[in-house]
């Protein structure tokens, strides 16, 4: 049985989006903390809550909104990074 997880889906679909540059930094963390927060609230299985926590730490290591971060991840960096993780979780197409 295969399972739908719509916050893992539209995570997806905003980092395309991101990479096509329609979607802000900003709306890509809420996705992202969306997905963490769903998971938790519903104990979803370690592995998307973990997934969940590295791209708020990615995502926030580039949007570094309160200068927090002493060496932030240049927009090239992050692009390699996002395309990176697409290639490895699927399309969100699929």
């Amino acid at each position: 049985m295969t399972v739908a997880i719509v916050e893992l889906k539209r995570l997806l679909i905003a980092a395309e989006q991101y990479l096509q540059g329609s979607c802000t930094i900003q709306e890509l963390h809420g996705r992202a903390t969306e997905l963490a927060a769903v998971s938790h609230f519903f104990q979803g299985h370690r592995s998307i809550s973990e997934l969940a926590q590295e791209w708020i730490a990615a995502i926030d290591c580039r949007w570094n909104e309160c200068n927090h971060v002493s060496s932030p991840l240049s927009e090239s960096e992050f692009r390699a990074w996002l395309e990176g993780q697409l290639l490895r979780l699927g399309s969100a197409e699929a």
